[in-house]
C-alpha cells in the first residue's frame, strides 16, 4: 500500500475547500483614486477582512449603479471578486451615504483625515471591528453636525489608544513622578514631562488641564460624549493639533488631508491651525 493510500485510510486526511472567489463585505470607502477613463481604485475598510484595495470598473460613469456607491465615506455592502492585484467590485448596496457631511467642506476634510490616519495606521487584511465601528461612529457624528476639531481630537485619541500608541499623561515619562499643574508634552518621549525633566530634555507644547480632560473623556466615554462635551474650540484645536503631530511622528507618514486643510486656511476657510 502506498503512503498516500495509508494516509487516506487512516482517517487523518482533512479536505479543505478552496476559499470562495466572490464574497460580500460591509465596508467604508477610505480613499478614491480615478483610474483610466472610467474606473476607480478604492481603499476600503471592511468589517470582515480589514483594509482592502479594490477596483470598481466603469464607476466613473454617472449612469452606472456603482457611481454613487464608490464615493468617499460611503458605507455599503460590496460584492467582491478576487483579482490578481485588486479585488473587483461587482455589486454594491448603499447603507449610508452621509449627504449632509458632503455639503460641509470643513467636515469633509476632517473626516478625510480620520480615514487617512486609519488607512495609514493598519496593515492590509487584518480585520478589527472596534476600529470599523469607531470610524463609522465618527462619520455619523459628523453627518449630524459637530465641531470639526472636537471630533478629530476624539477620534485621533481613540485610534492611538486602541493601537497601543496613546501618549502618557498621568505621570512624567522620564522619571515617573506625578505631573502637577502645568503639563509639558514631548512628542519624542511620548507623553508629559515634569518641570525638571522638561528643562533637561525639552518639550514641544504645554498642555492645559482641559486638553487632558478632553482626551481622557474620549477614551473613557466614547466619540459622541467627547465630540459633544462642550469643550472650547481652542481646547479641541490644542488636542487635535498635538495628537496629529504625535501620529505623524510615530508612523513617519504625511497626511494629504492636512495639505487640503492648509489650502482652506490660506483661502479663508474656517480651519485655522494646521499641524505639520
Amino acid at each position: 500500500m502506498s503512503r498516500l493510500s495509508s494516509y487516506l485510510d487512516s482517517g487523518t486526511a482533512h479536505y479543505r475547500s478552496p476559499a470562495p472567489r466572490t464574497y460580500w463585505v460591509e465596508a467604508i470607502v477610505l480613499r478614491v483614486i480615478p483610474y483610466g477613463e472610467k474606473d476607480r481604485i478604492l481603499a476600503i475598510y471592511t468589517r470582515q477582512k480589514g483594509k482592502l484595495n479594490a477596483i470598481a470598473k466603469g464607476s466613473r460613469n454617472p449612469l452606472t449603479r456603482l457611481a454613487s456607491a464608490t464615493q468617499l465615506f460611503t458605507h455599503a455592502r460590496y460584492f467582491l471578486a478576487q483579482g490578481r492585484n485588486f479585488e473587483v467590485v461587482t455589486q454594491a448596496r448603499i447603507i449610508e451615504s452621509f449627504e449632509r457631511l458632503r455639503r460641509d467642506v470643513n467636515l469633509m476634510v476632517t473626516c478625510a483625515q480620520c480615514c487617512e490616519m486609519l488607512m495609514k495606521s493598519v496593515p492590509d487584511g487584518e480585520p478589527d471591528e472596534w476600529l470599523f465601528d469607531d470610524l463609522l461612529s465618527a462619520l455619523r457624528i459628523a453627518n449630524s453636525g459637530v465641531s470639526c476639531e472636537a471630533l478629530l481630537a476624539a477620534f485621533t485619541a481613540r485610534l492611538l489608544m486602541h493601537l497601543g500608541y496613546m501618549p502618557q499623561f498621568e505621570c512624567c515619562v522620564r522619571c515617573g513622578k506625578a505631573v502637577g499643574g502645568t503639563s509639558h508634552f514631548s512628542t519624542e518621549h511620548g507623553g508629559t514631562l515634569c518641570r525638571a525633566c522638561a528643562d533637561v530634555f525639552g518639550y514641544d507644547a504645554i498642555l492645559s488641564n482641559d486638553a487632558i480632560k478632553l482626551m481622557l473623556r474620549a477614551i473613557r466615554y466614547g466619540l459622541y460624549e467627547a465630540a459633544h462635551s462642550g469643550a472650547l474650540e481652542k481646547v479641541s484645536l490644542e488636542v487635535s493639533s498635538l495628537l496629529t503631530r504625535f501620529w505623524q511622528h510615530h508612523f513617519q507618514a504625511q497626511l494629504q488631508s492636512l495639505r487640503v486643510r492648509e489650502q482652506l486656511c490660506t483661502h479663508g476657510g474656517e480651519i485655522k491651525v494646521i499641524c505639520r
